[in-house]
């Protein structure tokens, strides 16, 4: 054995040779991964998690304890979203994506924007006039897709309704066909005969024999989710102000059922009015400080982010102009703040100011939170014109807050100045006075709008209204897939955060969607030259997607996560997988789907390089710890949080939210009611929706709640010191470790799973039976799994098979960065091949090093030059000096 380590030595150091003589100026190696890979080997994760052919178990269902079940035994999807034309493929392209897809662990498919017209596949025929006609040829492709994926034992979740384009041609009216697409997606929601449209479209897809299954897909138990419409609600589209913008005959319908659903509830209209409530408080004195600003501007603060470049000028006393020298990439770039405004629960409060501009048309102003998440409590968007204009918010608060700022902002896209005089913050004014000519029993009473402002009472009404128009929608739906095409498979309805979970739990299940760093359009919305995605790890901000997520679940109920990525080209984007798993199977979620797995710009699977936000697919880093972390989460390597924090979420304590928190895309969730950062990296989280009996005042659950102090008015949930840094999970497995803010770190060490992940250079970690140390690091950051396919990692006496994953800066050949900030390629995405920078580690095992093998994994996972391995005083040490133009390797402890 001594010979054989020796000459893998000599090897070692000749193949390092050849790498450093070849090696780019920048160290980093051309790695790509093969599209049309299915092959065996320590990376095949399909072959180890996947039962062949899907649907063999039968048909998908839920369990008691809230968890999705096959014959019996829980099972947990790990999936990607396939998107326009990949959606597809040839025949000879579906069944080598499909073993692709089965090797790197993936058991479902989400089949997404089949019908749009921007791509040059759709499943839809626009040539034959409207959206009615299926395009055949698609049709029988996506049908052999599905059959090949069915052999890999991979699951598929059709999409009903998230690009469909109705038209004129559909007997829309004129102004309806108008709408932009996600109000048309919601005309179904009023219009019966939308509605039918919807039903038919569900029927030309779902109940055709697939000519390569024998069987429909609503009777394919392969068929395991049918969503019905992605990303849509009627209370998101009031809460967005696009419900304020419809057509007169559309609002003229939505008048009148909320007239019938008024005149159901009250009555009477002095009834209805003792509900609603009018408030008609004076106005007490000034709230703001140096509104005239005859002491300068502070406490005034003027903020720019993101480039964007401005000044504040006092013009003469109470007023000042905001001049914008250069844009940023968001509005919020630029704003004009107050900070210690303190508002009392209930209270009224009326913001007043005149503004002038002849260069912007609009900005906002309102008040909003001066700390983390800096959510808006309540403000407005303002039209602005060259001559002065006075303007007025009044404001309910939702509770009592000493940490709260004036803001004018949303200035940051134009440049140029706006004027603000006469600035006043005054608790009291007026709200809720109906028009004389408006009464209950005329049935005239007007709808909503959101861009004004009512009590709370004729809020709750007016949000209890769209929660049972939207109920009556996806109830309807639900049950035509159920009963009428008898689908066989769960339909769903859409994401938790744009509809009540009231509503959604009606599923069965709860579903969400969330971007690291989703990209943002400065100009145009979804211009390939004109966009950035900031670039930094999530390590490093407790306040992140995964956090929100958690609030979305409900009790009893499987969790899904049907879109989630972190956007590229951040350099960071592959820590993706690693920390869904992880913290997924933490907080015992039952599906995460990645987004997307798509052919690109050119519709080619081939191309070697990634050239969109999403094109996970194409990325090396990514795929390598998608296909390791799928053992974190579809085979439990990290266990589910001991403890289950449940938060109050009855139908009062949901409606109350709707009527006085919600924002565009954030409806109603548990994160309306301010838990403490950190919470979900330690426990479970979840909604409770029913009595809530066994919650204590400050909404958790009693067995936690226990003995703990009552937290102070600033913190009212007690939980955590304020000074936490470390969050360590309560099985003791997970631990996110910020000490330093700027250097987070996350571990996991499990008897299966081991690794580490974020700013790790040049430092020691002990992971149970392991340890590992980083060498010099290209980003001073790296991710590494560490993964037993066969034995235990605590149990190393016995024979082990180890898989091992480690990436770090990923990047196509000549990638062209617009600027140092590394946010932006333009539409200069660069070329194949991707090239990886290997990461130094050092991986010290308490096994004789007799006893070891490893390898260098080539790009189809297979083994190629033997790792060094040298002999310790505890055992044998791994080393990848990092130089081995690889991402992932291999490990065998006889």
């Amino acid at each position: 054995m001594k010979k054989i380590l020796l000459i893998q030595s000599i090897l070692l150091f000749f193949f390092s040779c050849i790498s450093m003589q070849n090696e780019p100026t920048d160290n980093l190696s051309p790695f790509v991964l093969p599209f049309d890979d299915g092959s065996s080997g320590i990376t095949n994760m399909g072959e180890r998690l996947n039962h062949r052919p899907a649907g063999s178990l039968g048909p998908l269902k839920t369990d008691e304890l809230g968890h999705f079940v096959l014959d019996g035994q829980r099972t947990r999807f790990w999936g990607v979203n396939i998107t326009d034309s990949s959606c597809f493929p040839s025949h000879e392209d579906a069944e080598n994506i499909a073993r692709r897809l089965g090797k790197f662990g993936v058991n479902i498919v989400r089949f997404h924007h089949m019908e749009q017209t921007w791509a040059s596949r759709s499943l839809i025929d626009y040539t034959q006039q409207g959206s009615r006609h299926l395009n055949e040829e698609n049709l029988d492709r996506l049908f052999y897709f599905i059959h090949q994926l069915k052999q890999q034992g991979i699951y598929s979740n059709i999409n009903l309704m998230t690009a469909r384009e109705f038209k004129q041609a559909d007997e829309l009216s004129p102004e309806l066909a108008r709408l932009d697409i996600k109000s048309r997606h919601i005309l179904g929601f009023l219009l019966p005969e939308i509605r039918d449209l919807e039903k038919e479209h569900a029927r030309n897809i779902l109940t055709p024999v697939n000519p390569y299954t024998g069987i429909s897909l609503a009777e394919d138990p392969a068929v395991a989710f049918v969503e019905i419409n992605n990303e849509n609600g009627l209370i998101m589209r009031y809460v967005d102000d696009d419900m304020d913008n419809w057509p007169q005959s559309l609002q003229e319908i939505l008048q009148q059922k909320w007239n019938s659903w008024l005149s159901e509830k009250y009555r009477s209209h002095d009834e209805m009015l003792q509900h609603w409530g009018v408030v008609d408080v004076p106005l007490d004195e000034e709230i703001l400080v140096n509104t005239d600003f005859k002491d300068g501007v502070q406490p005034w603060n003027l903020e720019a982010h993101q480039g964007a470049q401005a000044e504040v000028n006092i013009i003469q006393s109470g007023e000042v102009e905001i001049l914008v020298k250069e844009t940023g990439q968001a509005g919020w770039n630029v704003q004009f703040n107050q900070r210690g405004v303190k508002v009392t629960q209930g209270q009224i409060y009326t913001l007043t100011f005149s503004a002038r501009s002849e260069t912007h048309e609009s900005f906002s102003a309102g008040l909003h939170m001066a700390y983390d998440p800096w959510y808006s409590i309540d403000s407005s968007v303002f039209t602005v014109e060259p001559q002065w204009q006075d303007y007025t918010l009044t404001i309910e608060a939702p509770s009592d807050d000493k940490h709260l700022r004036i803001i004018f902002s949303d200035l940051a896209l134009t440049q140029g100045k706006v004027d603000i005089r006469n600035i006043s913050f005054r608790s009291g004014g007026k709200i809720g006075q109906l028009p004389a000519d408006e009464s209950l029993s005329l049935e005239n009473l007007s709808i909503n709008r959101h861009s004004l402002r009512y009590t709370l009472g004729r809020n709750e009404d007016w949000m209890a209204f769209l929660r049972d128009l939207e109920r009556d929608y996806w109830t309807d739906m639900r049950l035509f897939l159920q009963d009428d095409l008898q689908l066989q498979g769960l339909p769903g309805g859409t994401i938790a955060s744009l509809s009540p979970p009231s509503v959604q739990e009606d599923f069965g299940y709860l579903d969400g969607h969330s971007y690291w760093r989703h990209p943002n359009f400065p100009g145009r919305p979804w211009d390939i030259n004109n966009w950035t995605v900031q670039g930094d790890s999530m390590v490093n901000t407790l306040n992140n997607t995964l956090e929100g997520l958690a609030y979305q679940r409900v009790m009893g109920r499987p969790f899904t996560l049907s879109e989630y990525q972190h956007s590229m080209p951040n350099p960071f984007m592959q820590e993706g997988p690693w920390m869904a798993a992880a913290y997924g199977a933490l907080q015992d979620w039952d599906a995460i789907y990645f987004f997307a797995y798509n052919a690109g710009a050119e519709e080619r699977w081939d191309t070697g390089y990634f050239d969109s936000f999403f094109q996970s697919n194409k990325h090396p880093g990514f795929m390598v710890n998608m296909a390791a972390a799928a053992n974190i989460f579809r085979r439990g390597d990290v266990a589910a949080a001991r403890e289950i924090v449940e938060l109050d979420f009855s139908d009062s304590v949901e409606l109350k939210i709707m009527a006085q928190q919600s924002v565009p895309w954030h409806i109603a969730t548990g994160k309306h009611l301010d838990p403490p950062l950190g919470l979900s990296l330690i426990h479970r989280v979840a909604l409770n929706t029913q009595n809530n009996q066994n919650l204590s005042e400050n909404g958790l659950n009693e067995a936690l709640s226990g003995d703990q102090s009552p937290g102070s008015q600033d913190k009212p949930w007690g939980y955590f010191p304020e000074d936490q840094r470390v969050f360590t999970s309560d099985t003791g497995e997970l631990s996110w470790n910020m000490e330093n803010p700027q250097a987070g770190f996350i571990t996991l060490n499990s008897p299966r799973s081991k690794g580490v992940m974020g700013f790790v250079q040049r430092l020691e970690y002990n992971l149970g039976s392991l340890s590992v140390r980083f060498g010099e690091l290209q980003m001073d950051w790296a991710t590494l799994l560490i993964t037993a396919q066969q034995g235990s990692l605590d149990l190393l006496e016995e024979p082990v098979s180890i898989l091992i994953t480690a990436t770090g800066r990923v990047e196509n050949t000549q990638m062209g960065w617009t600027d140092e900030s590394h946010s932006s390629l333009g539409s200069n995405w660069g070329k194949a091949p991707t090239r990886i920078e290997t990461i130094p580690l050092e991986l010290s095992l308490p096994v004789e090093a007799e006893r070891v093998q490893a390898w260098v994994l080539d790009q189809l996972g297979q083994r190629g030059i033997p790792l060094i391995i040298v002999s310790t005083e505890r055992g044998c040490k791994i080393v990848v000096q990092g130089n081995e133009g690889s991402v992932w390797f291999e490990v065998e402890v006889e």
